[in-house]
């Protein structure tokens, strides 16, 4: 198998797993969000105080996903002068 072919199933298989994981996260995100609207009408049912804390993201997933693929972009950008500087030596 050529290298060229696996760099390219590389940044694919990459590719699919960042965005395998955003659709992932987002389910998830539904999930907690139905699941505290549940404990909202069950603590109101109930009338006890429960102290939740709520950590809010400083990022959104999106911005998350650009930063991501541009590491990425960049680390193949250095890898590949790397492999040209080797073949241009050779």
């Amino acid at each position: 198998m050529s290298k060229s072919k696996f760099l390219e199933g590389a940044i694919l298989g990459l590719l699919a797993g960042v965005v395998g994981a955003v659709w992932l996260l987002q389910d998830e995100e539904d999930v907690d969000e139905e699941n505290h609207d549940e404990q909202e009408t069950t603590t109101q049912a109930t009338k006890k105080k429960k102290k939740t804390v709520h950590v809010k993201p400083t990022e959104n997933t999106e911005e998350v996903v650009n930063k991501t693929l541009d590491a990425i972009e960049n680390g193949f950008d250095k890898i590949s002068k790397m492999i040209d500087d080797r073949k241009a030596k050779k």
